[in-house]
């Protein structure tokens, strides 16, 4: 008996701690590097700023009749290393210098810079008598105006930015608070900070639409928050976990959230897609326009999770493409391919799925072999952009080249309107998820 209960109580030991690793690789906040809204030049429409270098503690607070403004400071200054436990403090001592502007250093203490200096030659000679430190615009200062005033510089990263409402940034307003890297010296990146269940209200309807089934739009919500997940770090270089992009997942702010999704992403909170106890790299895809594919057929790793699977009600769409002889002679000719006048293309070899899996290209004075993804995306700068999936044929004329094909997007994963179909039959979201991920466990 004593054995019996010392194995349950050594089972229940890991059993508990399994699910405290399980629910640590979900974070509370995540960073997202808002690299669409990237500029020399931010502009904030909110008329009030609160700004904090700690999130217990509130540093100082401005107000504006129109905008504010964030750039990069390009000028040189001279840090008089006075410092201030206040903004006011500060703002007071500054009456003593002709030119300057408040500093927030890191910890949240107030200086003097006193400039902006056109050279270092300039900042030198003043130096003389200030006996400060001169600060370079190498060291990716940035520069907060107030209706076209300024009124405070600040570091890269370093503070954060709220207000008593949404932050708007352009024409997009977002949750949680902002801050501003510098890592070009040439253009500011607003970094978003919110909590992660938060910034899946926003993915969720970018990435699906909030009308469609309710138990596919919460196969979207575990699957984006279990991407997410493994994509996690993917920007640390930068100062953030993810990007607004679809290179992680398309995250338009508030602008795309709606009650309904928000309510379905909560339903599905913190539910993860495992394989073999980690989180799988969930991907995802518009329409498939027959089976989905196995992952090394696109992305070269063979995953056990990611196999091709018959769709069950997928409504995928048709599309066409048409292609001057002319246009794919310049595409070769931009990457130095020459094989004379293009005579057309053939398709040699289909998965067993029915994507085209090579495919050549015929000149005059030679050919031109594609393969795998390649088959679509050569074709990405020409004014019509790349093939919409791998399932199509081909019909060649005597001056162009014309696609007919179906579906969208690489194939390998979720199909988002198989997912819809499903729904529509009756599955509910974790049937959906198994059978695109095989062998999985949802939890």
């Amino acid at each position: 008996m004593k054995k019996i209960l010392s194995f349950l109580l050594i089972l229940f030991f890991v059993v508990t701690n399994l699910n405290i690793v399980l629910a640590d690789e979900i974070p509370e906040n995540v960073r997202i590097g808002l690299v669409s809204q990237q500029k020399n030049y931010i502009e904030i429409k909110n008329k009030k700023l609160y700004v904090s270098c700690n999130e217990n503690f509130l540093n100082c607070e401005f107000d504006t009749e129109k905008k504010f403004s964030v750039s990069i400071a390009k000028k040189f200054y001279i840090n008089t290393e006075k410092f201030y436990f206040t903004y006011n403090d500060a703002l007071s001592a500054k009456k003593n210098y002709s030119s300057s502007i408040v500093y927030l250093n890191e910890s949240g203490l107030f200086l003097i810079y006193v400039g902006g200096y056109e050279n270092l030659e300039s900042a030198q000679f003043a130096n003389i008598n200030l006996n400060g430190k001169i600060i370079s615009p190498e060291q990716n200062k940035l520069i907060l105006s107030a209706d076209e005033k300024n009124v405070l510089i600040f570091d890269s990263n370093c503070p954060q930015f709220m207000s008593n409402e949404f932050i708007q940034i352009g024409d997009r307003k977002y949750r949680g608070v902002i801050k501003f890297g510098v890592f070009d010296l040439q253009s500011i990146t607003p970094i978003n900070i919110l909590p992660f269940e938060e910034y899946l209200y926003s993915v969720v309807p970018s990435e699906m639409y909030s009308f469609w089934p309710q138990e596919a739009l919460k196969a979207q919500a575990v699957a984006a928050r279990t991407y997410a997940i493994n994509k996690m770090k993917t920007h640390v270089h930068k100062n953030c976990d993810l990007c607004d992009t679809v290179h992680c997942q398309e995250y338009l702010g508030i602008t795309r959230e709606t009650e309904r999704v928000n309510k379905l992403v909560d339903e599905t909170k913190n539910l993860c897609i495992y394989y073999k106890n980690k989180p799988i790299e969930a991907l995802f895809f518009s329409s498939s326009g027959g089976p989905t594919e196995n992952s090394e057929n696109v992305f070269v790793t063979a995953l056990d999770y990611l196999r091709s699977v018959p769709q069950i009600n997928e409504t995928a769409r048709t599309w066409t493409r048409e292609f001057k002889f002319s246009e794919i002679e310049k595409l070769l000719a931009d990457k130095k391919i020459y094989i004379g006048n293009v005579l057309g293309i053939q398709i040699l070899s289909l998965l067993p799925s029915g994507r085209v899996n090579e495919m050549i290209i015929i000149g005059t004075n030679g050919e031109k072999k594609l393969s795998g993804e390649g088959t679509k995306s050569f074709f990405a700068k020409t004014k019509n952009g790349s093939l919409e999936s791998r399932f199509f044929e081909i019909q060649n004329t005597n001056d162009s080249i014309i696609f007919s094909g179906r579906g969208s997007g690489h194939g390998v994963g979720m199909s988002q309107y198989g997912a819809k179909g499903m729904a529509e039959l009756g599955y509910d979201f974790i049937d959906i998820l198994k059978y695109y991920y095989t062998g999985v466990e949802v939890r």
